[in-house]
């Protein structure tokens, strides 16, 4: 059955006042005391813990948890490829995974990301048997209230040729965990705060053996020249005492699950630029995410332009949406993106226009 519409407004400010910050390939989420961190590149986090995915409490992050790397084998499984069969076509050891470099593996050059830190993609070439495939890795901050802050980290496959495949991921934990309503309850072996990380979809595995949890997709058709989603967390932190955040992560795993057949539609909305003066030219981009488990239809995004910003005509980038201008005394004060196609679970739309600042 088809979703009802969705409509969604993000609102575009002008940037004269914004605050600068170092853009990395790294995304950070704070709950009210607990900061949850994916590092693209565990490297340049902390060479002791190597953390993928990081929690740690606002008073110094002695008792920091999560999925991390440090101490585990340079020649352990970090990532496997896996046909319709469930046979192991290629494994990406962790030295590998850190190094970027691998037999027949290779981060690509020029991540992607954005100046607030909300989003970013990395991209890995990856040679199979069946052919070449391009292995991307997200993350994306969404929600501007404390109540609707979530982090979505999202494992992609983009192949030159229609093949189906399933991806296998073994991620070291520290800390504590425990295993939940299709996914991972973490928590600091001391101290404060805890993770519900929430496994999509509905056909994936999760599984725990000591310290080490276990994700397996289903095998996933993959159209040619097309970006198709294989696994995606989606995090929830929790701070404060640890039994309290440890029964709120327990309650987000079995209730904040999308039921079968559920779109949702997540926004985020950033710039390539952290501050700016009259005269530069901005990009906005709007990453548009189905996280659940249904197809979104009839979606439709819209962004207004401010008085303090000229569009610069044929600037706009579509992703395969209709988009039609709003003109106010001349100049375009509104732009509509409109998907006729169904954003299917774990896909998204990546839209763009670029501004002058007067």
């Amino acid at each position: 059955m088809k979703s009802p519409i969705v409509l969604l407004i993000c609102v575009c400010f002008a940037l004269t006042t914004a605050r600068a910050q170092q853009v990395s390939d790294s995304v950070a989420v704070n709950f009210k005391g607990l900061t949850v961190a994916f590092y693209g590149n565990p490297q340049s986090a902390d060479a002791r813990l190597l953390p993928l995915i990081d929690g740690r409490t606002g008073t110094g992050g002695k008792d920091r948890f999560g999925l991390c790397f440090g101490g585990t084998s340079a020649s352990a499984k970090a990532l496997e490829f896996l046909d319709d069969n469930g046979q192991v076509l290629k494994s990406i050891s962790v030295g590998e995974l850190l190094a970027g470099k691998g037999n027949g593996f290779a981060l690509l050059p020029e991540p992607r990301n954005d100046s607030q830190q909300r989003w970013m993609e990395k991209a890995y070439s990856v040679d199979l048997p069946k052919g070449k495939v391009v292995l991307l890795l997200k993350a994306l901050a969404t929600g501007d209230a404390s109540s609707d802050r979530q982090m979505v980290v999202t494992l992609a496959l983009k192949s030159d040729v229609v093949t189906s495949l399933a991806l296998r991921a073994s991620l070291p934990i520290t800390g504590n965990v425990d295993p939940g309503n299709k996914g991972l309850l973490l928590s600091p072996k001391s101290g404060s705060g805890a993770i519900a990380l929430s496994v999509y979809p509905g056909s994936s595995s999760v599984g725990v053996s000591k310290s080490l949890a276990t994700l397996t997709s289903a095998p996933v058709s993959l159209e040619a020249g097309r970006e198709s989603p294989v696994l995606w967390m989606v995090i929830d932190g929790f701070g404060g005492a640890a039994a309290t955040a440890k029964e709120q992560a327990a309650r987000a795993l079995r209730e904040k699950r999308f039921n079968e057949g559920d779109p949702r539609i997540v926004v985020v909305s950033s710039t390539d630029k952290p501050s700016t003066q009259p005269g530069d030219f901005v990009t906005y981009s709007i990453v548009c995410r189905n996280i659940g488990t249904g197809d979104a239809t009839d979606v439709t995004l819209s962004n207004p332009v401010s008085p303090g910003l000229q569009y610069q005509e044929g600037s706009v980038v579509t992703d395969g949406a209709i988009v039609s201008f709003e003109p106010t005394g001349g100049a375009v004060r509104n732009i509509r993106w409109r998907f006729d196609e169904p954003i299917k679970p774990g896909e998204e739309r990546l839209v763009s226009f670029k501004v002058q600042v007067k």
